[in-house]
């Protein structure tokens, strides 16, 4: 072979190394691990992602959801993978009007009680959960 055709190989060899390497570490199930809580994200209500990270074995995303620029809702969701017991070893951030629970998974809900209909609606039909809407006294 000549020396250009060796030297082509040897550049194509390391690109491809490269990518995968890439990969590896930037997708969702790379080196880094995925987070769980994002697969409860209600893509069909446009929230926007405020924080999503991954405290030691909890899994934790905040999401606000706007419309006519004012906040309807927000949503705490967080995801327990090797099963703890929820709350013992962390804060919980926020100020829900109700949770849900179900499994590994916990969900806090705050918002005006259409947004909570919808966003209960949508967690009963999509995963499973048992979530009604109650309303909240006035204090």
């Amino acid at each position: 072979m000549e020396r250009k055709t060796k030297f082509a190989l040897i550049v194509i060899l390391l690109v491809i190394v490269a990518v995968v390497i890439l990969v590896v570490v930037f997708y969702d199930g790379g080196v880094t691990g995925k987070n769980g809580a994002k697969d409860y994200i209600l893509d069909e209500l446009d929230g926007e992602v405020i924080e999503c990270s991954i405290d030691e074995e909890a899994h934790f995303c905040h999401l606000i959801y706007r419309e006519d620029s004012r906040t309807i809702g927000e949503i705490w969701i967080y995801y327990y993978p090797s099963g703890i017991e929820p709350y013992t070893p962390y804060t919980i951030k926020g100020d829900p009007d109700q949770m849900i629970r179900s499994g590994n998974v916990t969900i806090l809900l705050k918002g005006t009680q259409q947004f909570r209909e919808e966003a209960c609606s949508l967690y009963n039909e999509k995963y499973g959960f048992r979530c009604s809407v109650f309303q909240r006294r006035e204090r």
